[in-house]
């Protein structure tokens, strides 16, 4: 299915037999306990509009997407399924979280809306990329805080650099207190579309 849909120019979305499989069928193969996955049903051409608090509006049309897994034919959940629910099921109210992530809203909002939950408010921040340009992680070097406060960082310097990673107050000022930085919000993070090197 995917090398004909990329033969075909068309986004690599589920367009097998089961999307629109005749019930009977269903109940037979399910009879026989053949392994099964369950998808959500994606609704056709419509568009998902969130208000992102960094990046603006962001729309999506779901033609693009296809019914996607949310059970895999072991019985486990899928992430978008299980963040969705468990979030709207802690009341969370806010997601920040990477831009990577991006792309992983669309279900969310579809699921959120499908079970007549109140959706979060998402903010995507810039990734932050090490000097080879790859996605920043523990190979990189020191990984805990602890690591740091063993190598002689204070605690506000740590603070300091972290923040600037992703702010700006539009001055050349490097260093801030505490106090200083309590004026951050959400709609002061950079919105940059690009990445942050460290």
């Amino acid at each position: 299915m995917k090398a004909e849909a990329e033969r075909k120019s068309l986004p690599p979305i589920y367009r097998g037999k089961w999307a629109h499989a005749d019930q009977k069928e269903v109940d037979e193969m399910l009879a026989q306990g053949k392994p099964h996955c369950y998808r959500f049903r994606v609704p056709s051409n419509k568009t998902i509009t969130i208000t992102d608090s960094i990046r603006g509006k962001v729309s999506w049309n779901t033609d693009s997407l296809g019914d996607f897994v949310v059970m895999r034919s072991n019985g486990l959940p899928v992430y978008n399924f299980c963040v969705a629910v468990d979030d709207a099921t802690m009341k969370i109210s806010h997601v920040i979280r990477a831009e990577e992530h991006l792309p992983n809203t669309l279900r969310q909002v579809l699921i959120y809306r499908a079970l007549g939950w109140k959706q979060p408010q998402f903010s995507h921040v810039s990734l932050i990329l090490a000097p080879d340009k790859s996605k920043l992680s523990k190979r990189h070097g020191a990984t805990s805080l602890g690591e740091f406060r063993q190598q002689g960082y204070l605690p506000q310097a740590m603070l300091n650099y972290l923040t600037l990673l992703g702010w700006n107050d539009g001055s050349e000022q490097e260093v801030f207190t505490l106090q200083q930085l309590q004026v951050i919000s959400l709609s002061s993070l950079a919105a940059s579309l690009l990445p942050t090197f460290v």
